[in-house]
């Protein structure tokens, strides 16, 4: 059996941007070190600071390197709009500080 996991990624006013639906693997030593590893180093900015920069220009930008990120091939990872937490065994919802800190807070159904 699966284990469904859901990523938000909310902006400064804590609106949605995207829900992210992911099939397998939704545990924290999964979905989560997945999702650890990607942020590790970077910020959320106000502007491209630098193109070769790996930090992200606003919360639309970092959702769309995010799927980018996690999407590999068919199925698994799917965008969602509609798919409630409790369909879900893990939900990571991502969001960023003033200071562009990227912080993911883990809820468990």
């Amino acid at each position: 059996m699966s284990t469904h996991g859901l990523v938000i990624v909310k902006n400064r006013k804590q609106e949605e941007v995207v829900r992210i639906f992911s099939h397998y693997d939704g545990y924290p030593s999964g979905l989560g070190k997945q999702l650890e590893g990607f942020f590790i180093g970077r910020k959320v900015v106000c502007g491209v600071d630098n193109p070769a920069s790996d930090n992200f220009n606003g919360m639309g930008c970092l959702a769309a390197s995010l799927i980018k990120f996690l999407k590999d091939g068919i199925g698994s990872i799917y965008i969602e709009p509609y798919i409630k937490k409790s369909d879900v065994v893990y939900t990571y919802i991502i969001t960023s500080n003033k200071n562009g800190e990227v912080n993911i807070e883990i809820e468990e159904t």
